[in-house]
C-alpha cells in the first residue's frame, strides 16, 4: 500500500492535512493495512505510538476529532460507508471506520487491482 492512496482517501473525505489526527490516521491505516492479522485496534495504537513517539491515547483522541470532523462536514458519505449501515445520523465508531477504510484501500488499492 502506497502511502499517497490512503492521503488521497483522507483527502477525498475531507481530512484537512494541517489538522490533528491527518498523519497519525495514515500511519496508523499503513500499519492496519500491512498487518491485517492483528484484530485489536488497540495495538494498532500501540504499534504506532511507539513508531510515532507520541502517546497512544492523544493518537485515538486525533484520529477521532479527525473522523468526526469528517463525518459534520462531508455533505456526501462514501458508499463502502452507507453499505454498512452507517449514515449522517449514525457514524461509525473509531474502530469501526478505521478497520472499515483498511479494508477497502486493502481490496482496492492499485497494487492489488490486478490480483
Amino acid at each position: 500500500m502506497k502511502r499517497y492512496e490512503i492521503e488521497q482517501m483522507l483527502w477525498n473525505l475531507g481530512a484537512h492535512p494541517d489538522k490533528p489526527g491527518y498523519e497519525q490516521s495514515i500511519r496508523l491505516l499503513e500499519l492496519m493495512i500491512d498487518r491485517p492479522i492483528v484484530q485489536n485496534v488497540s495495538s494498532f495504537y500501540q504499534l504506532s505510538s511507539q513508531a510515532q513517539g507520541i502517546n497512544a491515547s492523544k493518537i485515538e483522541k486525533s484520529i477521532r476529532d479527525m473522523i468526526r470532523n469528517i463525518w459534520e462536514t462531508n455533505s456526501v458519505l462514501p458508499e463502502f460507508f452507507l453499505t454498512r449501515g452507517y449514515s449522517k445520523q449514525n457514524p461509525p465508531s473509531t474502530k469501526a471506520f478505521l478497520y472499515t477504510l483498511a479494508a477497502y484501500l486493502r481490496l482496492y488499492s492499485t497494487n492489488n487491482s490486478s490480483k
